[in-house]
């Protein structure tokens, strides 16, 4: 059984009525409980709602009274009969958890409902989990996902890592990293020491999915959604005062409690620039509205500390510079990350390595492929599993399953499997060095018949000088990653296994890449086979083939690789 933690929270809010009800709350705010229960009793017994809810609260704690869960119990009912939403959440508490009463699900479903429907946070947020665990009701992620945002819009730090956990694992709605790191990241920000902790770990895995664009956005996200939150519940902004300055009719200026006179504040052009920017390295200074309130200036002390300044507080032009200058070099160092991270996908291409039919592709293209990968061949199709992987460097070997497998050259499978794939005889590629990457790029989108496209290598390394990657301008498309990267020869200097996005890249740099791509490099992918004990053969790459015979090669000994339904 789910337990959930009651919360018991005075909230006295002040109404024409008996004065006797006010002046318990006096005494009880006081800590004087005796007092207290001598002025509600007797409204409680004349059946005033908000009476018998504090009187259920008392007996809850043992407040004046000898702790008495069934007691309890009794006046939450009385007043949750007549509406009253926090009587009705407490109920809820007591039937879930079986204090005063047997332990009774779906009672504490039917009392959480009508305190959340009330639009009490606390309410809303058990009621999501009881439906995500299925307790007291059919197990329904939707409606989880529907109370947990409700109770997270209003600031409820758990319903907040709730809806983060919807979103991330695709549960009740469709997966978002972008809005599920902005829910964690709320919550992290004003959560209690447990809830940080466990949003902090989900935010830092979620970063390793992300692009430095979607982390910015689900940042910026994080500051509209606290700010609407903080204006719903009250929290105050300091409000601008229209400046004396006819020179400077754009100009606020914030009046400083305690200053003997006011500050001019800096345009608010650069005001709400440096708030985005602020955002956008998670320091959470509220909406990009141009107004200095405490959030933002308190985000700027953050800044400011973690630079080695002073932390005044205060927004320059010079500051502008520094936030600037800090985001750009987060971007590039999160951009040189992309290569070691591609993207994870349910298809891709793979080679024949050797006359038993065993097959080199990407790992990310098969990670995903519990169930084994289809290996597609003109018209034969056959089942294969992962037989050995690397991670690090991106490859993993795929065999024929055993009661399937054959010589795929025989005409028994295939007439037309003229050879596996050979390796290069030379110790490195050169620069400039033409060369054809074979894949069956775009699955559904395009001809499923194998894609050959050339280029060149137009770099011995790969972003941030990475030794093991070669850098190709042949276009390749998702679906290439595990093809064959091949020289004039036809013969294997590399495996396809990153490129860089281009629209990601524009939004980040404000240019346009054109065809940077990725292979890991032919000696690395050897090591690989090497290490697992895979026999494979190597060439001399001295007698260039024209761009047709080097097609028909390919064609032999390159297939498409699909996870199995």
């Amino acid at each position: 059984m789910y337990r959930i933690i009651a919360i018991a929270l005075l909230l006295a809010v002040k109404s024409a009525g008996a004065m006797d009800f006010w002046a318990g709350s006096t005494y009880y705010l006081r800590g004087d409980f005796t007092a207290a229960l001598r002025e509600w009793r007797p409204l409680a017994e004349q059946g005033d709602a908000r009476a018998q809810y504090y009187l259920g609260i008392m007996y809850t704690n043992g407040e004046g009274v000898p702790e008495d869960d069934r007691q309890a119990v009794n006046w939450f009912q009385k007043s949750a009969r007549q509406g009253n939403s926090q009587s009705q959440y407490h109920l809820g508490i007591l039937y879930a958890n079986g204090a005063g009463v047997p332990e009774d699900d779906p009672q504490a479903v039917y009392w959480f409902r009508k305190s959340a429907e009330q639009g009490d946070a606390r309410a809303q947020f058990n009621l999501g989990v009881m439906y995500e665990f299925g307790e007291g009701v059919p197990e329904d992620d939707r409606q989880a996902v529907n109370w947990y945002r409700q109770a997270a819009e209003q600031g409820h730090v758990r319903a907040q890592f709730g809806l983060g956990l919807m979103y991330a694992n695709g549960a009740g709605i469709p997966r978002d990293n972008v809005q599920a790191y902005t829910w964690f990241n709320l919550a992290a920000a004003r959560g209690d020491e447990r809830v940080q902790q466990l949003a902090t770990r989900r935010k830092t895995m979620l970063r390793e999915e992300m692009t430095s664009t979607q982390i910015i956005e689900a940042q910026l996200l994080s500051g509209v959604i606290a700010d609407r939150i903080d204006r719903a519940t009250g929290i105050d902004r300091p409000q601008p005062v229209p400046s004396s300055n006819p020179a400077q009719p754009n100009d606020v200026q914030v009046q400083a409690p305690g200053a003997p006179r006011p500050i001019v504040s800096p345009s608010q052009d650069t005001v709400r620039e440096s708030q985005r920017y602020l955002a956008a390295l998670g320091y959470n200074p509220g909406p990009a509205d141009g107004l200095i309130g405490k959030r933002t200036r308190t985000a700027v002390q953050r800044f400011q500390r973690n630079a080695g300044l002073t932390p005044t507080g205060q927004i320059t032009e010079e500051l502008l510079r520094l936030l600037q200058t800090a985001v750009t070099q987060e971007q590039e160092r999160q951009a040189a990350e992309v290569p070691a991270k591609p993207e994870t996908t349910g298809s891709g291409s793979g080679f024949v390595v050797n006359r038993a039919g065993e097959i080199l592709t990407s790992h990310h293209a098969v990670e995903r492929c519990a169930a084994g990968a289809t290996i597609t061949f003109g018209d034969i199709s056959r089942h294969a599993m992962v037989q050995a992987h690397d991670t690090d460097n991106d490859l993993a070997l795929l065999v024929v399953e055993p009661e399937e497998s054959c010589a795929w050259w025989s005409p028994t499978c295939s007439d037309v499997f003229d050879r596996p794939a050979s390796f290069s005889e030379l110790p490195r590629a050169s620069l400039g060095a033409e060369v054809a990457v074979a894949g069956y790029p775009l699955k559904g989108l395009l001809a499923p018949t194998l894609n050959v496209t050339r280029g060149n290598v137009s770099s011995l390394t790969g972003l941030g000088n990475e030794a093991k990657w070669l850098q190709i301008s042949a276009p390749v498309q998702r679906g290439n990653s595990g093809g064959p990267v091949l020289d004039n020869a036809g013969s294997v200097i590399g495996v396809v296994t990153a490129k860089l996005n281009a629209v990601r890249t524009a939004q980040e740099t404000g240019d346009v890449p054109q065809n940077v791509n990725f292979a890991l490099k032919g000696a690395i992918v050897r090591s690989f086979l090497e290490i697992h004990g895979i026999e494979y053969s190597r060439q001399p790459s001295d007698e260039a083939l024209t761009p047709e015979g080097l097609a028909t090669l390919a064609h032999g000994f390159t297939v498409a690789v699909t996870c199995r339904e």
